[in-house]
């Protein structure tokens, strides 16, 4: 029987390339940055003493971006998977390398802190809207968030960077899609590509500021200046408004399952986050990432969920071997907070699981004692 060639490629279904994994992102992130650091060095070289214009950087800036975007743009609608990445690379790199000449030339102005931060911001804000690729994004929003962070420093409000993340992160990954249902139908894949990007940036700056608040809580204001400041009051109202964000996000999970916040399921989580979010006053950043694991695994991302996990671990051994108090009193309260942990999860077996599967035992068993019973008669 002869087969038709052209019924096997009609017959065989295309495989597009939709996303690429993300060990080719990482390799394409890290040569997008040498070979973009290369390409300043070359024009630095080349045009040593012109660099210093705010006229010929801003130049710079843009050709480099509207390079980068008609590669991007160019890259869609090539077929071959090698030279998709090739292109897209390309693009990537000059990017990065108009990303620093945005920042120069901005610096050339000679504004204060505050406002060149601010000018960041919105130019970081409008990139990652208009380049269609998701590193770049991605890079591109991590800068605008630590501008952000940057302006909340500068006017002394910090300490609500924690929620102010945690409740975007909330947000991002627990209602876009109900947000995103109230755009146009034609809008709402550009806008679903942009919340995937705002995602992984808004999680990754939480779990890093999470580190940063537990590397410099105690020397943080005092180093700074700020000795009027009182730092455990600022750390009750970091946890606080964390503590509010974890529990939008708790309702946001239970209302996908129809439960309510005031029952006895939700009343028992809004303890147990409470509970966690006044450990993390100890232990910093517990919360930070029980609330990343939890959002992750609602959302099957293993990449956001490998990461919190990686940074839970972390931040245990930190606060294990940080040497502000003895062992033995870390010791004590990670045994408590264990005891803790079992306890809870013995409660829910009982509560819920068990419960589950003893109707099921009990209707075997009933069937099983009817049989015998049939047998005994018989």
């Amino acid at each position: 029987m002869m087969i038709n060639r052209s019924q096997i490629s009609q017959n065989t279904p295309q495989i597009t390339h939709t996303e690429m994994p993300w060990y080719v992102s990482s390799l394409m992130l890290l040569s997008g940055l040498i070979s973009g650091f290369f390409l300043i060095s070359i024009f630095s070289i080349l045009l040593a003493g012109m660099l210093h214009s705010f006229g010929i950087l801003i130049s710079f800036a843009i050709a480099m971006t509207a390079i980068s975007f008609w590669l991007f743009r160019y890259s869609d609608r090539i077929t071959l998977h090698h030279i998709q990445i090739f292109i897209s690379s390309l693009g990537f790199s000059i990017g990065m390398a108009g990303l620093v000449y945005w920042f120069l030339s901005i610096n050339e102005l000679l504004l204060t802190a505050s406002q060149t931060a601010g000018i960041l911001l919105l130019i970081q804000i409008l990139l990652t809207l208009i380049m269609p690729n998701f590193i770049y994004r991605l890079i591109s929003s991590l800068l605008g968030i630590g501008c952000l962070l940057f302006l909340l420093y500068q006017y002394h409000a910090l300490e609500v960077s924690l929620g102010l993340l945690a409740l975007f992160a909330s947000i991002c990954s627990l209602q876009s899609d109900e947000l995103i249902s109230y755009l146009p139908n034609k809008y709402q894949p550009y806008a679903k590509r942009l919340n995937h990007v705002l995602t992984y940036a808004i999680t990754f700056a939480l779990l890093t500021i999470s580190a940063y608040f537990i590397v410099s809580e105690q020397t943080l204001y005092a180093l700074y200046g700020f000795d009027d400041v009182n730092p455990f009051a600022q750390t009750l109202v970091k946890q606080g408004l964390l503590i509010v964000a974890s529990l939008y996000a708790s309702w946001l999970i239970l209302r996908r399952y129809g439960i309510s916040l005031l029952s006895h399921t939700g009343l028992l989580i809004s303890t147990a986050v409470i509970i966690i979010g006044l450990l993390s006053l100890y232990v910093s950043g517990l919360l930070a990432t029980c609330l990343v694991i939890v959002m992750a695994f609602a959302n099957k991302q293993r990449v956001l969920l490998g990461l919190a996990i990686f940074a839970l671990v972390s931040y245990i051994f930190w606060y294990y071997y940080q040497l502000d108090s003895s062992l033995l009193v870390k010791s004590g309260s990670m045994l408590i907070i264990g005891l803790a942990l079992l306890l809870l999860r013995w409660y829910l077996l009982r509560r819920y699981v068990l419960h589950q599967y003893l109707p099921l035992h009990h209707t075997a068993n009933t069937h099983l004692t009817t049989k015998k019973n049939k047998g005994k008669q018989q």
